[in-house]
């Protein structure tokens, strides 16, 4: 598979629609409505999803080569999925968006192509390539936020306000970040890419382990 390629395989089992009438996504496959502030807690459930696949591939030790076709399939299934549920439906997202997705997707594949070498050369685990795969797993986060960035965009809004989320030692960027209250959209970077503000930039120290949302108005 092409590194800048996004799979379409996955998006079959995303089947949240956005109802610009109702102002709600609905499931096309059940009828079930949900509201946007929903969204973010299944962009989690649709990660940890992966990260049992993952963890079920790898639990038959596969030869590096098939460890990573199989990150490289989850991966690209699951950037499509969420920055098709960040813009609001597949339909939705324009050749511009999913160059800039698909851009994002070709770094994590250079550094799961490093991971594989440096396994190879024994520089690193199995424990170790299992974790660094859990991360690049995680950075799909951006792509949903990336989307939703332009969704609410297009909705006419014009401010965002990063809201620090953590389970525990929330890092001080992202604290600091939150303290800086409503700011015009493009100030804040998006969780999962590292980047919590742009100008001046600033990176979370969890990487693409943070799990911070942005709420806009």
């Amino acid at each position: 598979m092409n590194a800048r390629t996004l799979s379409t395989r996955g998006y079959s089992e995303m089947p949240w629609i956005w109802d610009d009438r109702r102002e709600l996504f609905v499931n096309t496959e059940t009828g079930k409505t949900a509201p946007l502030e929903d969204m973010p807690e299944l962009v989690d459930a649709l990660i940890t999803d992966a990260w049992d696949d993952l963890d079920e591939a790898l639990a038959e030790k596969p030869e590096p080569r098939k460890v990573r076709n199989i990150v490289l399939l989850l991966l690209s299934d699951l950037y499509l999925i969420l920055a098709a549920l960040g813009i609001g439906g597949l339909i939705a997202l324009d050749a511009n968006l999913r160059a800039q997705i698909e851009e994002m997707l070709a770094r994590q594949v250079g550094y799961l192509d490093l991971a594989i070498s440096q396994y190879l050369a024994e520089r690193i685990s199995p424990a170790e390539l299992r974790r660094r795969a859990r991360m690049y797993l995680n950075s799909a986060r951006s792509a949903y936020w990336t989307t939703r960035d332009e969704f609410e965009k297009r909705r006419g809004k014009v401010e965002q306000r990063w809201i620090a989320v953590g389970d525990r030692n929330t890092c001080s960027p992202c604290l600091d970040a939150e303290r800086l209250g409503w700011v015009p959209i493009g100030t804040l970077g998006v969780p999962g890419s590292g980047i919590v503000t742009i100008t001046p930039t600033t990176m979370c120290e969890g990487l693409t382990n943070c799990r911070c949302q942005i709420a806009y108005r």
